[in-house]
């Protein structure tokens, strides 16, 4: 009988995290992106630039929590947005999603910005992560 529920508990739990609806994607450029409405969908922010290329982006459809990635040409204007400023630390969260490229510790790197519902950083290599652990600002309607 303690196996019968034991089974039946283990079963329950491997379909509830089923359940998980994180989503990966990775995009050549922006035109591929915007062709899959990863901006009018608010999974990537307006304000990327246009010359982003290798774009990893990981969302989870139930929190809104998401991450991206990206690499850009030479004429990347190097500072941030407007409605980008320098984060204070004690607000940084740990990402909950990583893309294949985040860097390890990547809340405590130097230069994190908050830009209002994500955080956004450039490594060493010039790349640029941004991540929220949750945003109401998603619109997910029509999302397969």
């Amino acid at each position: 009988m303690q196996r019968r529920i034991l089974g039946l508990i283990l079963a329950s739990f491997v379909s509830l995290s089923a359940c998980d609806e994180v989503v990966y994607e990775v995009y050549e450029d922006i035109p591929t992106a915007q062709a899959d409405q990863m901006m009018a969908k608010g999974w990537l922010p307006e304000w990327i630039p246009k010359d982003a290329t290798n774009i990893h982006l990981r969302f989870d459809l139930d929190t809104n929590a998401r991450s991206i990635s990206f690499t850009h040409g030479n004429s990347y204007d190097e500072r941030w947005p407007r409605l980008c400023a320098p984060a204070r630390r004690e607000i940084v969260s740990k990402p909950r999603l990583r893309t294949r490229l985040f860097p390890r510790s990547i809340q405590n790197m130097e230069g994190v910005q908050d830009c209002v519902d994500l955080f956004a950083v450039r490594d060493r290599h010039g790349s640029v992560h941004m991540w929220a652990n949750s945003t109401g600002l998603v619109d997910k309607t029509n999302y397969p």
